[in-house]
């Protein structure tokens, strides 16, 4: 009787090993199957959503000023030939250096308006020794219609020189007809009151991580298949936000710096750590 309960108890406890031991390769099966992240949800929405400062505005204010970088063809745009190109220095601060210089453009020198933009940007440095930011304020766009007349519109903002040249047309450009032969001498100037540079504020976050920074990533399929991988802020919002197919993020590789709107920095060794940061600088 004492042998058969030692039996069947040998027999229970083996059915008891089996079970743990089937549902444990399960449960390992499922994690390499659905790989997880080791931040917290809220420290990855932060991250996603904590820039060094880009800005919506800041980025469609680079789009206005720079729209000339679009215009990558030797040849007329929107049917221009012609064009003097007022723009005002400022320095890297955006601070005015309190000078407008006019440059002409002609499609015929086989020069895009981005070379005349350029030429005058190395100029600017050279002449005040320092980097220069170049925009454009004001300008006259022309279109030659023969021999003995052209039309001319005056344009008096950045932000509408990408408008116009976007689609070739908008309401704030209108062009006039003048009986006469293009000369640069005698068509239309500039005006001698363009808008206000608007530059965007330059909203600097209460913590920010260093960049580049090292990530690992896992596949998705199989949480053991992991790598290092080194990203920029954009990158890490990439993984972060789920944009990066066939990709996991898993954690940092650490220790991480991060960056405070005094300019102080401190280093995160582990992303309970990282998380305490944010949580005491960003509250």
């Amino acid at each position: 009787m004492l042998r058969l309960r030692r039996i069947t108890n040998l027999v229970v406890l083996t059915f008891i090993l089996a079970v743990t031991f089937s549902c444990s390769e399960d449960d390992e099966v499922l994690e390499q199957q659905d790989p997880q992240s080791q931040i917290s949800l809220e420290l990855s929405q932060r991250l996603a959503t904590t820039t060094s400062g880009d800005t919506e505005a800041a980025e469609n204010f680079d789009e206005d000023i720079n729209w000339f970088k679009s215009l990558n063809t030797a040849g007329s745009y929107c049917g221009v030939e012609a064009a003097l190109l007022a723009y005002e220095l400022f320095d890297e601060n955006n601070n005015s250096l309190s000078q407008i210089n006019i440059v002409p453009w002609i499609a015929q020198t086989g020069l895009t308006i981005e070379d005349v933009a350029i030429e005058a940007e190395t100029s600017a440095e050279q002449e005040f020794g320092m980097d220069v930011q170049l925009i454009f304020v004001a300008g006259v766009l022309v279109k030659p219609i023969d021999a003995d007349s052209f039309e001319a519109a005056e344009i008096t903002s950045y932000s509408t020189f990408n408008d116009y040249f976007s689609d070739c047309e908008s309401d704030d450009v209108v062009f006039n007809v003048y009986q006469e032969s293009f000369d640069f001498n005698v068509m239309p100037q500039p005006t001698d009151n363009p808008d206000d540079v608007d530059f965007p504020e330059n909203t600097v976050p209460c913590a920010s991580l260093e960049f580049p920074v090292d990530i690992i990533v896992a596949d998705e399929n199989d949480a053991a298949a992991t790598s290092q991988v080194t990203v920029d802020e954009q990158g890490l919002i990439d993984y972060l936000t789920g944009n990066v197919a066939g990709f996991v993020f898993i954690d940092f590789v650490y220790p991480v710096t991060v960056n405070f709107e005094d300019g102080s920095q401190l280093a995160a060794n582990s992303s309970t750590e990282l998380e305490q940061i944010f949580d005491q600088n960003c509250d």
